[in-house]
């Protein structure tokens, strides 16, 4: 987790952070018009959904209580890990618009770790925008600094086109462009391969079409050892 004046966030916090980091960039502004206490009641209604306890995350104008008081409907918060993304869908305050924006950003697999590599422009800006903020001895990053941002792009882009690319050097890309001096631990965020695949099949037989869908985590160097994460017949 990124390091604060305070210490270290935990995974969850870090986690809340860059979710919110990506939510402030300008993609987003259609629906939250760079206001921080709207994005910011949107990060803390995604986390309630996962989170263990009832309560309201405290937010700008949220005093805390029963994170169910949020929901009038059918469902009510799960306070369990998400199975997909489509569970957007259910959370308090994510319409369709947000959830158009943001479902192809996120994922319900992972290490704690981002592939710059493969990442889109918008989430390698917030994950340099919310690392300046959030650690000791950068300047942080204003969202408006578009200059500054595009640089890091570009600087990401240029590590990653090498043929085996590198955490190393894809954070020390991203400090360079930053101004700034030592990763800080920054490499142990990023990855540069992947690790989880999602593969889809079909099949028909006359007038019966059959789709499979699973998710493999490719861990161990042994595809016999592969883990089935998800498999659904449709």
């Amino acid at each position: 987790a990124a390091g604060t004046a305070g210490g270290v966030l935990s995974l969850y916090d870090d986690q809340k952070n860059m979710l919110f980091a990506l939510l402030s960039q300008k993609e987003f502004d259609p629906i939250f018009g760079g206001k921080p206490d709207e994005i910011r009641k949107a990060v803390n209604a995604i986390a309630d959904w996962a989170d263990r306890d009832d309560r309201i995350n405290e937010s700008p104008g949220v005093s805390g209580g029963s994170e169910d008081s949020e929901y009038t409907g059918t469902y009510k918060v799960k306070n369990g890990k998400y199975a997909t993304p489509a569970e957007l869908l259910l959370v308090a305050g994510v319409g369709d618009d947000l959830y158009q924006k943001l479902s192809p950003q996120v994922t319900v697999y992972g290490d704690n770790k981002i592939n710059l590599c493969q990442a889109s422009d918008e989430l390698v800006r917030a994950f340099a925008f919310r690392y300046s903020q959030s650690t000791p001895g950068i300047t942080p990053i204003s969202r408006d600094d578009e200059d500054k941002l595009n640089t890091i792009v570009e600087a990401v882009r240029m590590a990653c086109s090498d043929p085996a690319p590198t955490p190393a050097n894809v954070a020390g890309a991203i400090t360079t462009a930053m101004g700034a001096t030592g990763a800080a631990g920054l490499d142990k965020q990023i990855t540069t391969t992947n690790r989880f695949y999602r593969v889809e099949a079909t099949g028909q037989v006359q007038e019966s079409r059959v789709k499979i869908t699973a998710v493999l985590d490719t861990a161990p160097t042994n595809p016999n050892l592969w883990k089935t994460l998800y498999f659904r017949v449709e």
